[in-house]
């Protein structure tokens, strides 16, 4: 394989579980094609959540996450690159005196502090691609959170030892009312 890939860009393997949004962008090229092109060009993008086939050894590789997917075209069945979203975050580029066509783009940022792509579109939609990207990652990011606070809870209740009897909490006691035993009587 003569293509080069960042360890945090690469074919994500799993079953897409919902697309939250999908659309045309420009993405810079990042010069390991075969003509070494930096060019922006246009891709069509799905932002996905993506449950990740297990691999073993590699427990970063479970559960789903956030990812965008970068196609060549609409129609195309397999993604030419995938990058996780878990870890990353998003910084949005202006450059309205640049005689480009492309003033307004985003990059996604790995959690190494590195731009793994840049993507360039409208103002309008590169806003809304941001606002998507950010609501995507800090949903991950609260549910990811919610099963670590519930799994540290399961752990805690688990070393504890047993409350004592006498410490419990009383048992719900049903009074019945009883009536004086008759006196036998005599024949």
């Amino acid at each position: 394989n003569a293509r080069k890939t960042n360890k945090e860009e690469q074919i994500c393997e799993g079953t897409v579980t919902s697309v939250v949004a999908e659309g045309w962008l420009y993405k810079k090229g990042s010069g390991n094609d075969l003509i070494g092109s930096k060019s922006f060009k246009p891709r069509w993008a799905r932002l996905v959540f993506l449950n990740l086939f297990p691999v073993e050894g590699r427990p970063d590789h479970e559960g789903t996450v956030p990812v965008l997917q970068v196609y060549w075209h609409q129609y195309a069945s397999i993604p030419s690159s995938s990058i996780r979203l878990d870890g990353a975050s998003f910084q949005t580029i202006n450059k309205p005196t640049s005689k480009s066509w492309n003033p307004y783009r985003f990059g996604i940022v790995g959690a190494c502090g590195k731009v793994l792509r840049t993507f360039s579109a409208s103002k309008e939609e590169r806003d809304q691609w941001v606002n998507a990207l950010n609501v995507v990652k800090a949903g991950y990011e609260a549910q990811v959170l919610k099963a670590k606070v519930e799994q540290e809870r399961q752990r805690r209740k688990a070393e504890l030892p047993p409350t004592p009897r006498s410490m419990r909490k009383p048992a719900q006691i049903k009074l019945r009312t009883f009536s004086p035993p008759r006196k036998p009587t005599q024949v």
